[in-house]
């Protein structure tokens, strides 16, 4: 019996997969002579579910044992801390950078409009 279909992708993390394979690559329906990489699976025992973005995640839930549904954390707890310094420290910088910009573009606007205002009354 068939409770509902989900869509898996290979865990090539784990698996360590590399692109060490190659292929003809396809130009309008048609094959090329250009090889282009392609990915080597290791194996066909280790899948990824984003129960994240699933509308049945519930469902799953109640089929699939816990260890397998539980969330992992995408940073070890004991380097959150240091981990998020370093995510704000990169956001500060950039939007400091573009706050720069910014001011110059309008100061370069504004010297701008003042000469053509000047070049009108003169």
């Amino acid at each position: 019996m068939i409770h509902f279909i989900v869509n898996v992708q290979h865990n090539c993390y784990d698996g360590k997969c590399t692109p060490t394979g190659r292929r003809a690559r396809f130009q309008e329906r048609l094959e090329t002579e250009i090889q282009e990489p392609m990915l080597i699976h290791t194996d066909d025992d280790s899948f990824v579910l984003n129960m994240h973005v699933i509308h049945n995640a519930a469902l799953l839930w109640k089929v699939l044992p816990r260890h397998l549904t539980k969330p992992l954390p995408y940073i070890e707890p004991a380097k959150r801390l240091e981990e998020h310094n370093k995510m704000v420290e990169s956001l500060r910088s950039l939007q400091t950078d573009s706050r720069t910009k910014q001011a110059s573009a309008r100061k370069a606007h504004q010297e701008a409009k003042n000469k053509q205002v000047k070049g009108s009354h003169g």
